[in-house]
């Protein structure tokens, strides 16, 4: 089944554009992917032993797994907007003390 293999590589690409921090990139191969796998006949979700079965459950780890580099790339940003803004109160505070 083509919709399967190509299921399989839209979570590769995901998962690459992860890594590059290509989080718009991600979000557009997500929506196709979506749009596939909701096109899946319901047979391909019930029946365990299913040529469908393994390619869902890759689907389910690579969502799992760019939830997570999602949550720790938005950590990292709320970091660094948190440095950001402390370097500005300090840059402000020394205006205000200068002025």
């Amino acid at each position: 089944m083509e919709e399967l293999v190509l299921i399989r590589t839209l979570g590769e690409q995901m998962l690459a554009a992860a890594s590059a921090d290509d989080w718009s990139q991600v979000l557009s191969l997500d929506e196709e992917r979506h749009a596939l796998l909701a096109a899946l006949p319901p047979a391909a979700f019930v029946h365990i032993e299913s040529a469908a079965r393994p390619v869902l459950e890759g689907a389910l780890a690579v969502t799992e797994i760019l939830l997570r580099r999602a949550r720790e790339a938005q950590a990292a940003q709320v970091g660094e907007l948190t440095a950001m803004q402390r370097g500005q109160r300090g840059v402000t505070a020394y205006l205000d003390a200068e002025s």
